[in-house]
């Protein structure tokens, strides 16, 4: 069960830092303004900050699956909404559906870690988490930078997009229920 979480981090992180810093440039080839561009990358963070709560409680009751499921689904659509975008609009939408998506596997994996029941399996869990967040981080821009020069943005988010599928095929090999460690 673990190491499912930790292969769709991975994924979801190098889908994420492949696609979102291009985010700012699809905006500006629009003709937004740089106050347009923080207005259009702020819902990113502003539905993680309205869901994070509830999404916690729908993870203790409901388990990991279905949530870590809604949160790769929205962030696929994310991702799909933002390369056919062509106005502002499309590109604010996007970035709250990232954003979401990004919430709800990031809570999954928390939560998976903080029920380990033994300290040394904890530490670890951390470890590993933490190690596939990193490498996912690093990779996903350079391999979206270099897909991004090579085939254009549009095309260039096609890395980003079969990482975000792999990572959603990730999630649906999750247990229907997580059940947490009594005690």
């Amino acid at each position: 069960m673990f190491f499912r979480i930790v292969w769709l981090n991975l994924f979801h992180c190098l889908s994420l830092h492949a696609s979102r810093p291009f985010l700012s440039l699809m905006a500006v080839q629009l003709g937004a303004s740089v106050a347009e561009v923080g207005l259009i990358s702020a819902p990113y963070s502003l539905i993680q900050a309205a869901v994070a709560l509830p999404a916690g409680r729908l993870i203790a009751t409901r388990g990991t699956r279905p949530v870590a499921l809604l949160g790769g689904g929205s962030f696929l659509a994310g991702l799909l909404l933002l390369v056919q975008a062509h106005n502002l609009w499309a590109l604010a939408t996007a970035s709250a559906l990232m954003g979401l998506g990004h919430v709800l596997i990031l809570l999954c994996g928390q939560y998976v870690v903080t029920g380990r029941p033994d300290s040394t399996e904890k530490a670890q869990a951390v470890g590993w988490l933490s190690f596939s967040t990193s490498l996912g981080s690093f990779l996903g821009p350079v391999i979206g930078g270099a897909m991004q020069q090579n085939m254009g943005n549009r095309m260039g988010f096609t890395g980003g997009l079969l990482s975000a599928a792999i990572g959603l095929a990730c999630a649906c090999c999750l247990p229907r229920k997580t059940a947490r460690p009594s005690g």
